[in-house]
């Protein structure tokens, strides 16, 4: 299971498709970790001006997400809700 802190990308691998196994804090309360599992999954890339649907693992996927080459898809707007929903009722569980 890898761990993703970062709410764009974590709303980015939900929009794809992978479901995220659970959150936890760290110990202020200040971060959620989403736990996704470590598989491979089918993502649309920019390359060189063209786009390529290619299988990628989650440390490919969050390269070329931070490289900016990592296509969003259209669901993604809904997906960052949803995750900034869990990060809000996770920090206020607690």
């Amino acid at each position: 299971m890898k761990p993703i802190s970062d709410m764009y990308f974590a709303a980015t691998l939900v929009s794809y498709g992978l479901e995220y196994d659970g959150t936890e804090c760290d110990g202020s309360f200040r971060q959620v970790f989403f736990n996704f599992p470590d598989k491979t999954i089918t993502v649309y890339k920019l390359d060189d001006g063209e786009i390529f649907k290619v299988e990628l693992d989650l440390e490919a996927c969050y390269n070329s997400f931070q490289s900016r080459k990592l296509m969003f898809p259209p669901d993604y707007p809904n997906s960052l809700r949803n995750i900034k929903s869990a990060i809000y009722a996770k920090k206020n569980s607690n």
